[in-house]
């Protein structure tokens, strides 16, 4: 349940402004606020069963765009790309700091030296 909340997060993301202002608010309130559908329906003042037929219609939508453009699957590869790209510059900068204290420390060493 809870990778189908994500991945229609996502979707609705992507997506939702191809969708009707009422399915996106249905959805959107379900979804990502967490409200019940009494809630939504006392909000949007429809009945549950409006609610409901909203957000299946918006579900279905959602992943019907996505079947033909399939842009949920690019963004969890560039997601993916992110996430190693920054590991790599957190890796590198480490790198670049621990070379960094090993040169300070040689030129102290290297200015005691001629001190001598």
């Amino acid at each position: 349940m809870e990778d189908e909340v994500v991945k229609i997060s996502i979707l609705l993301e992507i997506y939702g402004s191809l969708l009707t202002e009422k399915q996106y608010n249905s959805i959107n309130q379900y979804y990502n606020e967490d409200l019940s559908l009494s809630e939504i329906a006392e909000e949007q003042e429809i009945s549950r069963q409006a609610v409901r037929d909203n957000i299946s219609k918006a579900k279905e939508r959602l992943f019907l765009f996505d079947e033909k453009l399939h842009l949920y699957d690019s963004f969890l590869k560039q997601d993916e790309i992110i996430d190693n790209i920054q590991k790599e510059l957190e890796k590198a900068f480490s790198d670049i700091s621990i070379k960094k204290n090993t040169l300070k420390r040689i030129k102290q060493d290297l200015d005691s030296l001629k001190k001598l």
